[in-house]
């Protein structure tokens, strides 16, 4: 099922307060879902990110998931590029 224009406005304007965080830890809990750590303004956050059929979402998490042990390649890649960036922003691309 898709998200409509006003149900992904509010995807974003939950989100928005995240940009500027910076990326802490990377967490991968399944074969298509992360968890990415971050510390901002606020303190710190956990974004989830699925890309899992049927539970694709996106959405600020209240704790990050189980460490898996040990590590998958994949997860230490992600580390490698993602730990230390800045989340510039969440914005939505008009008329996608």
């Amino acid at each position: 099922m898709s998200l409509s224009a006003a149900e992904i406005d509010a995807v974003v304007a939950e989100l928005a307060p995240l940009a500027g965080a910076r990326v802490d830890a990377v967490r991968v809990h399944a074969e298509r879902a992360l968890t990415l750590g971050l510390f901002g303004a606020q303190g710190p956050a956990f974004l989830l990110v699925s890309a899992e059929a049927d539970v694709t979402r996106l959405h600020a998490a209240r704790a990050a998931p189980p460490r898996a042990v040990p590590p998958g390649s994949f997860q230490q890649l992600l580390r490698e590029a993602l730990e230390g960036a800045r989340l510039l922003a969440v914005e939505a691309v008009p008329g996608d």
